[in-house]
């Protein structure tokens, strides 16, 4: 990797080992679950709108969200290094950046903003906007990801993405395997079940 290129880290699955949006429905459903599901039945079809709504009804504590320790130590060996590590993420831009302070990322986020989902092709042409043609290298671990690693430097791949990976190499990329992503039994570990439990039965008196 060039030293002067960025490290740029998707967040759900990559940096963390849970999804922010799954974290805010949850948290709201403690806090107030009555808005919480008003706002998500209102959001359903708009996924950026959905998430800032969430975002402004919850109280998420992201300093508290597990990360992903490989990909955490390979922030921290970067940054110590003098580059400059950013994340990027299809979550909120106003709980992305509290989770890039938390942990002394750059401040500089990619992230959605209550219109935009940054998914994908979109999240691919703001990196290429800000840093051009593989101006950077990319961590993901999902299969939208395929359209940034086509535009980035240098491939990071967090988990097992068989087919994207054989893609990957037989146009001729290197790929940097890291354990972690996320399957369901792991989020559903990471989301802490009992506490939904907890969440539910604090909602079933509006019910009555």
């Amino acid at each position: 990797m060039a030293d002067e290129k960025p490290l740029v880290l998707d967040v759900d699955g990559t940096f963390l080992k849970t999804d922010i949006l799954y974290e805010c429905f949850w948290a709201g459903l403690g806090q107030d679950p009555l808005a919480t599901l008003k706002a998500s039945l209102a959001h359903l079809r708009h996924p950026a709108r959905l998430k800032r709504a969430l975002c402004e009804i919850t109280d998420l504590r992201t300093d508290l969200l597990p990360v992903n320790p490989e990909i955490a130590d390979l922030a921290r060996q970067m940054a110590a290094e003098g580059r400059e590590v950013v994340l990027a993420s299809a979550s909120d831009a106003r709980i992305v950046s509290r989770l890039a302070a938390d942990h002394g990322l750059s401040e500089r986020v990619f992230a959605s903003d209550g219109e935009i989902n940054l998914k994908g092709a979109a999240k691919a042409g703001a990196l290429v906007e800000a840093y051009g043609e593989e101006g950077f290298h990319y961590a993901g671990n999902d299969r939208s990801d395929k359209a940034i690693w086509d535009h980035a430097d240098g491939v990071i791949m967090v988990g097992d993405l068989p087919r994207i990976e054989q893609s990957l190499l037989a146009a001729g990329r290197e790929v940097a395997k890291y354990p972690g992503g996320w399957r369901w039994r792991d989020l559903l570990r990471a989301l802490r079940p009992h506490q939904w439990v907890k969440n539910v039965l604090l909602f079933l008196p509006m019910l009555a």
